[in-house]
């Protein structure tokens, strides 16, 4: 039989002036007033969404230089919102030896502690008060009555950020612009895939029809043969038109006579008669590179290999 053991999520108050003790992986940080901006307004409007979207312009003229991120909630008639710089925080927590992969999630101080709970007494001389609403981080009088600082048993509210866990080497907007290149990288490459498909769907059938039109062997290997086939007999065949044309010119030139011609596999054979120059023949058929045989009463073989 196994026991199974639950991790319980530990409550840390993350503040540059006090001192923190780790005592389980999982944690929920509170931030310290010191690590945010907060303002209250009466606004307009009454959407989550849409008063969201105001965050910046609530700001505006009131933030020194940095990269800021903004969360806000309706608290009865007013909208709390609250800037904060994300790199500070998790500068801090690394310095604090917290691990950002153990971070669950993140609050406000401002949104944690009732006014029943405040002041409360922090290191070196500062206390956490509640002025006209607003939680503060201030220098604390002798003559205040002062809580101690207990976080771990406070209940959360819903008003949570989070930050990213993970270290990244690159840029968030470098890696947005990488994350829209391979984007748009693949969807060229998957509207060129799909030309691709159908233009070899259309040269497939376009295969097929051509097969079947012209009666063509199943495989391209045996259609090639049948190719370099029919190659050897057109080649054979312009050679005899050429020596044929050649032939029948020879009667006219040189008073002979051409009596007989036959083929025999690659050979042409051609018999001439009232043949007085054996040599003149050879002239006249030069191109031709034939062999002539000289025959009885004036006659010659002539034989060109096809």
């Amino acid at each position: 039989m196994f026991t199974k053991f639950k991790t319980e999520t530990q409550k840390i108050f993350l503040d540059p002036d006090v001192d923190v003790e780790l005592q389980s992986q999982k944690l929920e940080v509170i931030l310290s007033p010191s690590l945010y901006w907060v303002r209250r307004f009466e606004l307009p409007v009454r959407n989550q969404k849409e008063a969201r979207k105001l965050l910046p312009s609530l700001f505006e003229d009131f933030l020194p230089e940095g990269d800021f991120r903004f969360y806000g909630y309706f608290e009865g008639e007013e909208y709390v919102a609250f800037a904060y710089e994300e790199e500070k925080i998790r500068s801090l927590l690394v310095q604090k030896g917290v691990e950002l992969a153990n971070v669950e999630a993140l609050y406000f101080a401002q949104s944690e502690f009732s006014k029943e709970a405040l002041p409360i007494q922090l290191p070196k001389g500062w206390v956490l008060e509640c002025v006209d609403g607003v939680v503060l981080k201030l220098p604390f009088s002798q003559a205040q009555e002062r809580n101690p600082l207990d976080v771990q048993n406070i209940q959360l509210s819903q008003h949570a950020i989070k930050i990213e866990r993970y270290d990244s080497p690159i840029e968030k907007k470098t890696l947005l612009l990488l994350c829209g290149f391979f984007l748009l990288f693949g969807l060229l490459y998957g509207a060129q895939w799909y030309r691709f498909v159908n233009a070899s769907a259309s040269l497939e059938k376009r295969s097929t029809e051509l097969f079947e039109k012209y009666s063509l062997l199943p495989t391209m290997m045996q259609n090639r043969v049948v190719l370099k086939k029919y190659e050897k007999i057109d080649k054979k065949q312009k050679k005899l038109r050429r020596v044929f044309d050649a032939l029948l010119k020879v009667p006219a030139r040189t008073g002979c006579v051409l009596e007989k011609v036959s083929v025999e596999k690659n050979t042409l054979k051609a018999v001439f008669g009232n043949l007085k120059n054996p040599q003149s023949l050879q002239n006249r058929l030069e191109e031709l590179k034939p062999t002539i045989k000289p025959l009885q009463n004036n006659k010659a073989l002539m034989e060109v290999a096809l």
